[in-house]
C-alpha cells in the first residue's frame, strides 16, 4: 500500500512559498515540471520550478 502524498499543480506555489520560504517572483512559477522518481523502494516527487535547466549555481 502506498501512502505517498503528491503535490498537485495548484499546491506547488503555496508549498514553495510557505514551507520552503522562497521569496521568488511570480513569473518563476510560469514553468513548473514534476517527475515521479524511485530510488530503491523510495518513491518521491521532484519539482523543477522556473528556468532551471542548464543553469549553473
Amino acid at each position: 500500500m502506498s501512502m505517498r502524498a503528491k503535490l498537485r499543480k495548484n499546491e506547488i506555489k503555496p508549498f514553495v512559498r510557505r514551507v520552503l520560504g522562497c521569496g521568488c517572483p511570480d513569473e518563476v512559477f510560469k514553468h513548473i515540471e514534476t517527475a515521479d522518481l524511485q530510488l530503491g523502494r523510495l518513491t518521491y516527487q521532484r519539482l523543477g520550478i522556473g528556468n532551471w535547466r542548464g543553469q549553473s549555481a
